[in-house]
């Protein structure tokens, strides 16, 4: 059963668009799982309606255009929005397939004798489709806009149809021709439904109107990588970082979060052109919160100023992430001169059995997430005085959907070295032992430290850099 007012029917085909109200019910639930953002799905869907109406307003020459609503009670929104077509909504019928045949029909009993309907989440899909399907509806009963999942982006018929629609063509047309009811077919296209359809779309937003420029620069922003580094007297490090993840592709935005360091590393950053933020205390988990929350990508990645990471390891990074099932994630593990230093390399094997067997990496192996799953399922690091990098890993992997990649990225062993590599290596272990047994972090933080402040560890380190 459908709501529709009396239409004077013209000669004009109908075109019928099924739309959503994002407000009212969620939208794009399978593209929201990839993105890790059911925010980032209806932003998405929103320029979707954006460019419906843009090629709406150019296909009202041609055609009679019903808004058809999911929700019965969205029909104000629809016609707020789209004040100059019909609106038609279903009701009490949650299958997709009879609401269709249901849409077509009362269309049909208006006096229009062919009637096409499409969706709204196709944003690239060219006008000039929709009037090719409706040119095969002089020789065809019906024609379907065949989408390359096997389903259909369009579908368009001059008959009273059987109530047998199903959302993919293949499975009506037996039934059809057994009705002695011809079929054609328009081009290809696509319904953008997963994460991966996204990626596919970026290349075929080439009309430059106003709707789908914006949605071209929304995507960009969404694959941005936003990289953050906490920093505590670092000057020495600042122009190597800056300069090596500079030349990475696509170039990311880099921001460094200051603790109060005494040297120079804010003006060195700053000579550089990068991002500096100053936080107001020497704490990793309050500084890489509060680079989290400035950066402006749709991926975070979380680096150590020891720390590089080279193209294959970026790149395997973004490839990672168009996964459904993957949230986040770390990279493995390697020391800058291992090749030279058997030390060295039994510590990169230590660290490759507690990364890889018991799926422990910290935070020197850098952490990567979507910033939906940051926003919406993980949440931040806890400002605690050690440990953050642990805990909030652990958060990450109890979720399941993360992925620890093989590619290392290199990190500078002169913490180590200054601690000493056996020291170092037996410190840690007990560290995160006690930890996992209880032990507050204040005070683990204190045997890590010892009576030294972390800045002054670090001015002692600069002699290895």
């Amino acid at each position: 059963m459908v709501e529709i007012g009396y239409v004077q029917a013209e000669d004009r085909p109908a075109l019928a668009v099924l739309v959503s109200n994002p407000q009212s019910r969620a939208v794009k639930t399978r593209l929201a799982q990839g993105l890790a953002s059911q925010v980032l799905a209806e932003e998405f869907y929103g320029h979707c309606l954006n460019i419906l109406t843009e090629d709406l307003n150019t296909l009202a020459a041609d055609f009679q255009v019903f808004i058809c609503p999911a929700k019965a009670e969205d029909r104000a929104w629809a016609r707020t929005r789209w004040p100059h077509f019909h609106i038609l909504t279903k009701l009490n019928n949650n299958d997709l397939g009879h609401c269709i045949h249901s849409i077509m029909t009362a269309i049909q009993q208006q006096g229009y004798d062919k009637v096409l309907l499409i969706g709204s989440d196709a944003p690239s899909l060219p006008v000039d489709y929709i009037r090719e399907c409706y040119s095969k509806l002089q020789t065809y009963d019906v024609v379907f806009g065949p989408a390359d999942d096997g389903g259909y982006y369009l579908i368009g018929t001059r008959q009273n149809l059987p109530d047998l629609i199903t959302v993919r063509w293949k499975d009506m047309a037996p039934a059809l021709k057994a009705r002695h009811l011809s079929i054609g077919l328009g081009p290809i296209w696509y319904d953008v439904d997963y994460i991966e359809d996204l990626w596919h779309l970026e290349k075929d937003l080439v009309d430059q109107k106003r709707a789908r420029k914006q949605l071209e620069e929304w995507m960009a922003q969404l694959q941005k990588v936003s990289i953050i580094i906490p920093v505590l007297n670092e000057e020495s490090r600042i122009e190597t970082l800056v300069k090596s993840l500079s030349q990475l592709k696509p170039e990311p935005e880099i921001i460094f979060v200051d603790g109060g360091s005494q040297d120079g590393t804010l003006a060195e950053i700053r000579r550089l052109g990068a991002l500096s933020l100053s936080s107001q205390k020497a704490n990793r988990g309050h500084q890489l919160n509060m680079g989290a929350r400035a950066a402006h990508g749709a991926i975070l990645l979380f680096l150590h100023a020891d720390t590089l990471i080279n193209q294959e390891a970026y790149t395997a990074m973004l490839d990672s992430l168009t996964q459904i099932n993957v949230l986040g994630g770390a990279f493995s593990y390697a020391l800058t001169g291992s090749e030279e230093d058997w030390r060295l390399r039994l510590i990169e094997q230590g660290v490759a059995f507690r990364t890889h067997t018991l799926k422990m990496p910290y935070g020197d192996q850098g952490f990567f997430i979507k910033r939906g799953a940051w926003d919406e399922i993980v949440g931040p690091f806890q400002e605690i005085a050690l440990m953050e990098d642990v805990e909030w890993f652990k958060r990450l992997k109890d979720t399941g959907q993360y992925v620890i990649l093989p590619e290392t990225i290199e990190t500078s062993p002169r913490r180590i070295l200054n601690r000493g590599w056996i020291k170092s290596s037996v410190l840690n272990f007990w560290l995160v032992t006690l930890y996992q047994l209880g032990m507050d972090p204040e005070t683990l933080a204190y045997f890590y430290y010892g009576q030294k402040m972390p800045e002054q560890e670090t001015k002692e380190i600069a002699q290895y850099d």
